[in-house]
């Protein structure tokens, strides 16, 4: 089935760890997290849902990069301002000019320590120092919509058995 992504035409995508959540990016500078929600409790059909919206750029969004530990992502607009986001808590941890001009290309580090920015002809390292993304007030005390859950819950669990799992850390 298909969804409207609203009236702007979706300029950049790409899937977060564990291939569920999709990070969405238009040319009006919307950003927003989607992934499929069971359509209703007695099939197993599925619809894609728009999950979370992001505080919008002011240029389109033209690149985003995903972190390869967490639901973190970093976005690139045409304007050349780069923006760090969270998923899950629904979080803006940083957002500012590229410290490359006219930027090509981005790679979170594995660690998620650290971000690399290129162009044709210069190349930055930009330190990323944020070891708890996924905890915020709307975390820890509200209803959170977590990857393959019905709808936001109030949800405590600390471990799991994937790389690609998300603790679930609310203290209502």
């Amino acid at each position: 089935s298909t969804v409207s992504a609203g009236s702007s035409p979706i300029s950049a995508m790409t899937f977060l760890i564990g291939d569920r959540s999709l990070v969405v990016g238009q040319a009006n500078g919307a950003l927003s997290i989607w992934f499929p929600v069971r359509a209703d409790a007695e099939t197993e059909s599925f619809a894609l849902a728009r999950i979370r919206d992001f505080p919008a750029h002011t240029a389109a969004i033209v690149e985003i990069e995903p972190s390869q530990r967490n639901r973190t992502f970093l976005v690139k607009d045409a304007g050349g301002t780069l923006g760090l986001y969270f998923s899950t808590s629904q979080r803006t941890l940083w957002k500012g000019p590229s410290p490359v001009a006219e930027a090509t290309a981005m790679l979170i580090s594995p660690k998620g320590n650290g971000a690399f920015i290129a162009s044709a002809r210069e190349l930055a390292y930009v330190d990323i120092d944020n070891p708890h993304p996924e905890v915020s007030w709307r975390a820890l005390f509200g209803r959170v919509w977590f990857e393959g859950y019905q709808k936001p819950e109030h949800v405590w669990q600390s471990t799991g058995g994937t790389d690609d799992f998300e603790a679930k850390l609310s203290l209502t």
